[in-house]
């Protein structure tokens, strides 16, 4: 099953996954976030990303949903040359 990561500004994939928790009952292993403030350091969120995309692919590939927010596209930049599909408008 392909991983998805959602990379958003400050605590709404925190919120999304609160959401999953109450339908299913857990969040699966394959979903995780990617939190993204607008003092962050993008060096570290493209190496927190990075690091998150090589958990989360099984050989099957990563779908990457992430937010409209300034803040998110120097994480979104640096993550491109990775093999992920990115989504936005989350």
């Amino acid at each position: 099953m392909a991983g998805i990561l959602l990379v958003t500004h400050n605590g709404l994939g925190d919120s999304l996954l609160d959401c999953v928790r109450h339908v299913l009952g857990q969040v699966p292993s394959s979903l995780m976030v990617l939190s993204v403030r607008a003092d962050d350091d993008p060096i570290r969120k493209e190496a927190e990303g990075q690091a998150l995309i090589r958990y989360l692919d099984d050989g099957e590939g990563v779908l990457l949903l992430a937010g409209l927010a300034a803040s998110l596209q120097p994480a979104l930049k640096a993550m491109r040359a990775s093999p992920v599909e990115i989504l936005r408008a989350l």
